[in-house]
């Protein structure tokens, strides 16, 4: 292979459009009063900043309200993002508790208005305590719920796996190492 031709079919790889990144997996480990939310939450890579609800692919929670802990996936459960508080970068799902305007996010079990199962992380209150500012854990009505109220923009979630390399990256580092060893092969 001649060191044109390899040029050449680099700039047509190069030229060809970037696949779409894979989602990427974020480890929560909070503590809430007595209480705690474990597990990971997974969002669409192409996120950027500001997420929506869409854009939280899977997640999977062990909620404890510091007497009764529960398990839930996005397959028994709802999640909603309001506002623009909860933000995404990559390091870590960040939320920002100064804001004034209502924002959160909400995942409940069974579904939304059902009684008990939630996790909210607000500015202003969507949890059953209405607290401005803060992040409720609850696993039953009869339990109540752990809150403990948050300040300033505050990490929720940190990065843990990227879940498939890039497809783009992995075609370009393929093509580079086929020009080597034909570069070589003609040396030889």
């Amino acid at each position: 292979m001649s060191i044109r031709l390899f040029l050449n079919v680099l700039v047509a790889a190069a030229l060809i459009p970037m696949a779409a990144q894979a989602d990427v997996t974020y480890n929560v480990n909070r503590s809430i009063g007595a209480g705690s939310v474990i597990g990971t939450i997974t969002i669409n890579n192409d996120s950027t900043a500001t997420l929506v609800t869409a854009e939280i692919t899977a997640y999977a929670l062990t909620l404890n309200d510091g007497a009764t802990s529960v398990s839930f996936t996005e397959l028994n459960s709802d999640v909603e993002v309001f506002g623009g508080a909860l933000t995404a970068d990559a390091d870590s799902i960040d939320f920002d508790f100064s804001g004034t305007a209502s924002s959160y996010l909400f995942i409940q079990s069974p579904a939304f208005g059902s009684p008990g199962n939630f996790w909210c992380v607000e500015t202003i209150g969507c949890s059953k305590n209405m607290l401005p500012a803060s992040e409720t854990v609850a696993t039953s009505p009869l339990n109540g719920a752990e809150t403990t109220t948050r300040s300033g923009l505050v990490p929720i979630a940190t990065v843990t796996t990227n879940n498939v390399p890039e497809p783009a990256t992995l075609t370009l580092t393929g093509l580079a190492l086929l020009g080597l060893a034909a570069a070589r092969r003609r040396r030889v």
